[in-house]
Parts: structure tokens; sequence; C-alpha cells
């Protein structure tokens, strides 16, 4: 999954010098609440 949320969260952290565990890790655990809000929507 790749989002446009996603991808901009990834950016940032990656601007902010975050580790790539740690981006992975938050990463995996936004994609739920996405996706919750997004479904939520439609």
């Amino acid at each position: 999954m790749s989002s446009k949320i996603l991808d901009d969260m990834r950016d940032v952290m990656r601007r902010l010098h975050y580790s790539i565990r740690t981006e992975k890790s938050d990463s995996e655990g936004v994609k739920p609440c996405v996706l919750h809000f997004i479904f939520e929507i439609v």
C-alpha cells in the first residue's frame, strides 16, 4: 500500500534523519489508522 499520506510521512522522517527501521515500523503502525479513516469517509 502506498498512499500520499504515507509517502509524505516517510519524506518527513527522512528529512529528520530517522533510521530506516524507525521509518518502517512507524509506517506499518500508521497504515491501519490511515486505512480506517479512508474507508470511513467512503
